[in-house]
């Protein structure tokens, strides 16, 4: 009972779903387009959530350290350290340049966080291939069914916010540099 599954997720996104729709429907509709500009709405939200990532990559990259402690009998193990803190440094580097391209409203923000979503997903499924090459194991000892749902959601957050980037007018107005 103390799992979420995909049938909760589902019923939650109606019943939101469901609210988002009403309130956009009564919503008088807007004069002037160029009213929405600036870091606000849903574009702050976005900007909070990329910080918050960026943070995200930091402490998962120093709670990966603290567990490589006592794999040195391993083999290849030094190897998995180095790809692994390779991968934290490209995902850190990236984010923090989404980051700074979305707060000094750059238009290359958008581009960019395109390519830090795809990236993101290229990265998980290259780092999972390539341990488990090293370590010896497949897909099925690396990933498991309890991981799917957090991918899953993981992936459709980031694709509806990178279709927010490509379809808001605030997003179009607010990133003019």
């Amino acid at each position: 009972m103390g799992a979420f599954s995909i049938w909760h997720w589902i019923i939650l996104l109606a019943i939101l779903g469901g609210i988002a729709v009403m309130v956009w429907k009564s919503r008088p509709p807007a004069e002037d387009n160029s009213s929405l500009e600036g870091i606000g709405g849903w574009l702050a939200v976005l900007l909070v959530l990329q910080t918050l990532g960026v943070l995200n990559i930091v402490i998962s990259a120093h709670m990966n350290f603290k567990g490589y402690e006592g794999l040195s009998d391993i083999p290849n193990i030094s190897l998995v350290i180095c790809t692994d803190v390779a991968m934290n440094i490209v995902q850190l580097a990236i984010g923090l340049t989404v980051l700074w391209a979305g707060l000094n409203r750059m238009r290359l923000f958008v581009d960019l966080f395109f390519f830090q979503w795809l990236l993101t997903q290229v990265l998980f499924v290259a780092n999972l291939a390539l341990v488990g090459s090293l370590l010896g194991r497949g897909f099925s000892d690396l990933l498991t069914l309890d991981d799917m749902p957090e991918l899953f959601q993981q992936v459709i957050l980031g694709g509806l916010l990178v279709w927010y980037t490509r379809a808001s007018l605030r997003v179009k107005n607010t990133m003019v540099n």
